[in-house]
């Protein structure tokens, strides 16, 4: 099934719920989305006029309809519908009221923060329905693991931290070992993520150590020249060379190669975790939700614009590594942090 038509029967179930027919602000909201897939189709339309009946479902407190719409909403996810620009969702927010708005005229935040912000805030501790508790756990899982707009920052943190609430609080034993696996595979998507990037970066640094390498490569005519018109003294002292050799391989000493270029490159390590001020505790955040995207191939640019563009790319590239670097650590410490706490009597 197309992504279209899933959205358009999906909305369709909850817009003939008498649940949601109680509710005119959703009922009118449902009509104006179908009408707007119907006109975009084959093509979804805004994912702001998508989101906001969605949104409004779930806070109808009916199950069904929660369920419905987080199931939505995760599918949404995985078909990289929401990772709208936040300045283009500020303009969508503020012609059609969908989604929250910042205060004193700021953007709101990302609408993948507003997603995972809706899921998460269906969670109600054990006395939520283990419907909505499972749905929760694929919505939130369908985020994270989409490789195609990675989620950073707070919107990652707070997807593992209301997945491990589900595992901990949740009555259902089916429930849990669901957000158990959930959470293995969250964990270890994160951390692979880096492994990926290091060796990205280790490739990057081969090339550029290549193409430094045959850059330096030059042909002096007047060298050329020379070394013709001696060539007859280069045969004539080659007896002498060899002779030299044997005694430098006899013991003498030799000079040392030159390093490799990529070996004096500073590598990520643990102290370098403890010395970089972005990696301090003190004034480490959970950083603002952000979302990277899997860059499309472009066609062959000449020698000029590619020179002229590799450095601004390179820097652009080193800072992402530094976002999925500091994922990995933010999950961590957050682990670390959910290990020390003291449970209450009831929950053990």
């Amino acid at each position: 099934m197309s992504s279209v038509k899933f959205l358009v029967a999906s909305l369709e179930a909850i817009a003939a719920s008498k649940e949601a027919q109680r509710h005119k602000q959703l009922s009118e909201s449902l009509h104006k989305t179908l009408q707007a897939v119907k006109e975009a189709d084959p093509q979804l339309p805004d994912p702001e006029v998508v989101f906001a009946p969605l949104h409004q479902a779930t806070k109808t407190g009916n199950t069904h309809l929660i369920t419905s719409a987080l199931d939505c909403i995760g599918k949404l996810i995985s078909y990289s519908h929401f990772s709208v620009p936040p300045a283009a969702a500020a303009a969508a927010a503020s012609e059609d009221g969908g989604g929250d708005k910042g205060t004193d005229g700021e953007q709101p935040p990302p609408l993948i923060e507003r997603a995972i912000d809706t899921i998460c805030g269906c969670f109600q501790g054990e006395t939520t329905p283990v419907e909505i508790q499972l749905q929760i756990v694929k919505s939130l899982l369908a985020a994270v693991l989409n490789d195609k707009i990675v989620v950073h920052g707070a919107g990652l943190l707070k997807a593992v931290r209301q997945v491990y609430n589900v595992f901990l609080l949740s009555r259902s034993t089916a429930n849990q070992q669901m957000a158990q696996g959930t959470l293995t595979q969250m964990v270890g998507t994160v951390f692979e993520r880096v492994k990926t990037r290091l060796h990205m970066k280790e490739a990057r640094l081969n090339l550029a150590n290549t193409k430094n390498s045959s850059s330096n490569i030059t042909f002096d005519p007047a060298e050329q020249a020379n070394s013709i018109n001696g060539s007859g003294e280069k045969i004539a002292g080659a007896e002498e060379e060899d002779s030299a050799n044997d005694v430098a391989s006899d013991g003498a000493a030799v000079p040392a190669p030159a390093p490799d270029a990529q070996a004096t490159q500073a590598k990520l390590t643990l102290k370098d975790l403890e010395t970089r001020k972005s990696f301090d505790d003190s004034t480490l955040g959970e950083g603002p939700t952000m979302v990277t995207q899997i860059k499309p191939a472009t066609m062959e640019r000449t020698e000029s614009q590619s020179s002229a563009k590799e450095e601004d790319n390179y820097d652009e590239l080193e800072a992402e590594d530094e976002v999925y670097i500091r994922d990995a650590y933010l999950v961590f410490r957050s682990f670390c942090n959910l290990s020390t706490k003291v449970l209450p009597t009831e929950q053990l």
